[in-house]
């Protein structure tokens, strides 16, 4: 299967190196694997810190509006994960604004 780069160090939880590739290949924020997960829906299952997820956000918005194959949306994973507050709050605020 195709994969990314920064899809598979998002999966490895390897947070650093994910905040450096998202600057060099924002674009890579745009793949989406056989089960409709993008990095978002990654970084949201794997507790990634909110600055990270911001970042992936900023690259590909509409992720947050990706549903994966079994309908769950990154804030859905967040949620389902026990994702810190900030998180949560900034994912539902972004999908909010995103649907207005």
């Amino acid at each position: 299967t195709m994969s990314s780069k920064l899809y598979d160090l998002a999966f490895k939880a390897d947070f650093s190196a994910v905040s450096k590739r998202i600057q060099t290949n924002p674009n890579e924020a745009r793949f989406i694997n056989d089960n409709n997960w993008t990095t978002l829906h990654i970084l949201a299952w794997k507790k990634a810190p909110l600055l990270l997820l911001k970042a992936v956000y900023e690259s590909y918005p509409s992720a947050l509006q990706v549903r994966s194959k079994r309908g769950e949306t990154p804030l859905d994973l967040a949620r389902d994960n026990g994702a810190v507050q900030e998180v949560l709050v900034f994912l539902a605020n972004s999908e909010k604004s995103q649907l207005r």
